[in-house]
């Protein structure tokens, strides 16, 4: 009877576990979070992901602040459109079990929705955020809030026709980039070039907004104070604008492998990358192949052939700093949400919230200490993390 009793208890705690919805972690900065989102058009180029020659390039921007006086108002859910995220997301992964998926689309998180911005600075610096290839501007939204607490104001940038769930204020969808077409180095190297000038286009707009009187961030830009981040692919393109955009002053690369053809040019600003563990050619495992869309011999040359040779070129004109950790025991998605969805993660994914909390201290004393000009000892202290 009490054996019986005992699983009928785990059965249940089992399945509330599963059906319940990802809880995020609250910030540590002294702000609350406010978040808003805008869909905007870029009149000088024209999309070429559409058969409609005339449709100019447009992209859903999300915006994460300081906020005040968010009584009475709501939390953001993860996505506006769960379920044409949760479609999208099963075309790329159809392994992934649907249920875990809505654990984290339909998630409430820390982020009131068009809270008024906090009066506390004059502005604040900006974050400029690309996220991987065929994700969202809500990817990393654990790090946007985190930044946004610690007063920055991030705009996430969605790549339209390469992200999942898009859908524009008229009603229709954009689409993802199929996987296997990053085999093709020159198509990705295109579509660095696409995504580069979505994040310039994206800098001249916040300009634009911070100037435009009656806007709702209308001087709170701090735009002389900008910097660039990205994860996995976004942080590919965040690097690859570091030279063409002397108006960022500071980027960070979350694991993302250096496409694009800039790197023997260099940048001059000061960077940071964060890196996972990547297992061996000889010892990865064809589950993390098939998962990561990569052969055997892409991965070999992505992960360890042409990195370190590519992030030198990089950065061999930086006159002030340049640091790179190795987050021991993360692997690629460990640098984003995806990994929230996994119910016990003290048994399935015991290293996130780990990961998640260096991933934020890093970036958050990088900014700091470029855009803020407040210094911090964890920059020096280790070269790798999570030991």
């Amino acid at each position: 009877m009490a054996a019986g009793i005992t699983l009928l208890i785990l059965l249940v705690y089992t399945a509330w576990v599963i059906y319940s919805p990802v809880n995020f972690d609250k910030p540590t900065g002294t702000y609350v979070v406010g978040t808003t989102g805008i869909e905007v058009t870029d009149s000088s180029r024209l999309e070429d992901s559409v058969s409609n020659k005339h449709q100019f390039r447009r992209l859903l921007l999300q915006f994460w602040y300081p906020a005040e006086k968010t009584t009475g108002l709501q939390k953001a859910t993860y996505h506006p459109n769960p379920d044409v995220f949760l479609g999208d997301v099963k075309k790329l992964f159809p392994d992934i079990p649907q249920l875990l998926l809505k654990r984290l689309a339909k998630a409430t998180t820390n982020s009131f929705l068009n809270a008024p911005i906090a009066k506390t600075e004059k502005n604040y610096p900006v974050i400029i955020f690309s996220h991987g290839m065929d994700g969202m501007r809500f990817l990393n939204t654990y790090q946007m809030e985190e930044l946004a607490s610690h007063g920055y104001i991030v705009l996430s940038i969605e790549h339209s026709f390469s992200a999942t769930g898009t859908v524009f204020k008229d009603g229709s969808r954009a689409g993802i980039t199929p996987y296997e077409l990053m085999e093709d180095e020159a198509f990705a190297n295109r579509m660095v070039d696409k995504w580069s000038a979505d994040q310039v286009f994206v800098i001249n707009l916040a300009e634009k907004i911070n100037s435009t009187p009656g806007n709702f961030f209308y001087g709170k830009l701090n735009t002389e104070k900008t910097g660039i981040l990205g994860f996995s692919f976004g942080g590919a393109v965040s690097t690859n604008t570091l030279t063409l955009e002397k108006r960022i002053k500071a980027g960070i690369n979350l694991d993302g492998f250096y496409y694009g053809h800039n790197y023997e040019k260099g940048f001059t600003q000061p960077f940071m990358e964060l890196r996972s563990q990547p297992a061996p050619p000889e010892k990865v495992t064809d589950a993390e192949l098939k998962m990561s869309h990569l052969g055997r011999e892409r991965w070999k040359y992505v992960w360890f052939d042409e990195w370190n040779k590519r992030v030198t070129a990089y950065t061999k004109n930086v006159t002030e700093t340049y640091y790179s950790y190795t987050l021991n025991g993360a692997d690629h998605f460990s640098f984003c949400d995806l990994q929230l969805m996994a119910p016990f993660p003290w048994l399935l994914s015991p290293k996130t919230a780990r990961i998640h909390e260096l991933t934020n201290q890093y970036c958050l004393a990088f900014f700091d200490q470029q855009l803020k000009g407040i210094k911090s000892p964890l920059l020096t202290q280790h070269k790798k993390l999570l030991k």
